[in-house]
């Protein structure tokens, strides 16, 4: 046994030589291979305690721990409640870029981690988690869905039951980026359906998607879902983008 105890160290030893760990974010030399740096992981910024009750968008001081958006306060999402890890900008930004457009798959579990330590407080009350699905031809150009490599990894994390297929995407959307927040709700309207092999009856369910900018995509999923008997919806992304004025 020690002597595999052995083998195996110099065997890292003789990979870290070749290939130094980096830094998952910037690509500085970190101590471990799957880590971020320090000056990364002080530019993450995470969701405080200040945000709306509903689509958990971040406030700058305290309204009021029942406190709801703009947004939220003119229409109420579909979704239960949304949990998002940090804002979209610096490292969380950049992390969450890598992996949607520059293939770097490997972040995925990374990212993961901290998805399903934000969503340990509703983790008892659980039965599915799901992803936000792409549509075949968007999925066939970028060869992989980033959100289905986090809702495996967070199920993973979080012992609970992933169902790949629970949701599919029939109408191929305009890209959201330059559509306004009305636009991005009408985009995505009816563009989702469920396998109708799988039942939701009655059941909880975390929605993952990668980012949250409006949350007209996890609106709409969450709506197919409660129509289909689904009693609760958590959205869980890894980044918030917060719009300006807020």
């Amino acid at each position: 046994m020690r002597i595999v105890k052995l083998t195996k160290e110099f065997s890292q030893v003789f990979f870290d030589t070749l290939l130094p760990p980096s830094c998952l974010c910037c690509a500085d030399v970190v101590e471990k291979h799957g880590q971020v740096c320090a000056a990364c992981w002080q530019e993450i910024k995470f969701i405080g305690k200040y945000h709306c009750k509903k689509c958990n968008l971040p406030f700058d001081f305290d309204m009021g721990k029942d406190a709801l958006c703009q947004a939220c306060n003119a229409q109420k999402p579909r979704y239960t409640k949304a949990l998002s890890v940090c804002e979209y900008e610096g490292a969380g930004k950049r992390l969450s870029s890598r992996l949607k457009f520059q293939d770097k798959t490997n972040l995925a579990p990374y990212m993961a981690k901290m998805m399903a330590k934000r969503a340990q407080k509703i983790r008892g009350k659980i039965d599915i988690i799901a992803a936000v699905p792409l549509h075949y031809r968007r999925k066939y150009m970028r060869k992989y869905n980033q959100s289905a490599l986090l809702a495996k990894s967070v199920a993973d994390e979080m012992k609970l039951n992933y169902e790949p297929f629970l949701l599919r995407r029939i109408k191929a959307t305009k890209q959201q980026t330059r559509l306004s927040f009305r636009e991005r709700h009408k985009n995505v309207e009816g563009a989702f359906c469920l396998d109708a092999k799988i039942d939701v009856m009655g059941k909880n369910i975390i929605l993952v998607d990668d980012v949250m900018t409006t949350g007209a995509t996890l609106n709409a999923c969450a709506a197919a879902l409660k129509s289909a008997g689904a009693k609760r919806v958590y959205a869980l992304t890894f980044a918030r983008v917060k719009p300006d004025g807020y």
